[in-house]
């Protein structure tokens, strides 16, 4: 039978050292292809992850049980590569902050919306939109990972990201039309 992760965290918490490893299982994968976005070296993004886990272990018992623990986790993780980036000047930090869309779009996007990454990569290669996607400012990466290969809402995004849900669905909205953008000029190459 599978447990949730509050039942996890319930066991581990109760002395079940199991229960922490079976959290680390299920999102380890995920954590690392959140991360492996925004540190881009191998080696980082295992540290990060690494570190992630870490930090959640120590503070596991501050974690409150009526919240989402992938949404906690992610927020870790952000803040992590966040430090990292800090200290080793990966890429310029201030990428993180760019919001280079002409107009401000809000309420555009719901939470039931089918995934248009999905139906863009169903129309060309994966590749394609990987490597459309590294060259969108980090911001937009970050926001459309979230919400297409995470499946996050927009309301857990916001709370990962620290930023208002307006702006989170703002941002994702700008990013799908500077994906579509660098898709049809690729098309046309």
């Amino acid at each position: 039978m599978d447990h949730t992760d509050q039942q996890l965290i319930t066991s581990y918490i109760e002395g079940d050292d199991a229960a922490f490893d079976s959290l680390v299982r299920r999102h380890t994968s995920a954590v690392y292809g959140f991360v492996s976005r925004l540190v881009r070296r191998e080696a980082d993004a295992e540290d990060v992850v690494q570190n992630t886990f870490i930090k959640a272990w120590k503070h596991i018992h501050s974690f409150k049980l009526t919240m989402n623990f992938r949404t906690w986790l992610f927020t870790i993780a952000r803040n992590t590569a966040f430090d990292l980036a800090r200290k080793r000047p990966i890429f310029a930090f201030s990428e993180f902050d760019t919001d280079s869309g002409d107009n401000v779009i809000t309420n555009s996007l719901s939470d039931d919306e089918d995934s248009v990454i999905e139906n863009m990569i169903a129309e060309e290669d994966a590749q394609v939109v990987r490597d459309a996607l590294a060259t969108m400012s980090r911001s937009y990466q970050e926001i459309l990972h979230l919400r297409y290969a995470e499946d996050q809402t927009f309301e857990e995004i916001s709370q990962v990201l620290g930023k208002p849900m307006n702006t989170v669905k703002s941002q994702a909205r700008r990013g799908l039309i500077e994906l579509k953008k660098i898709l049809n000029r690729h098309r046309r190459v």
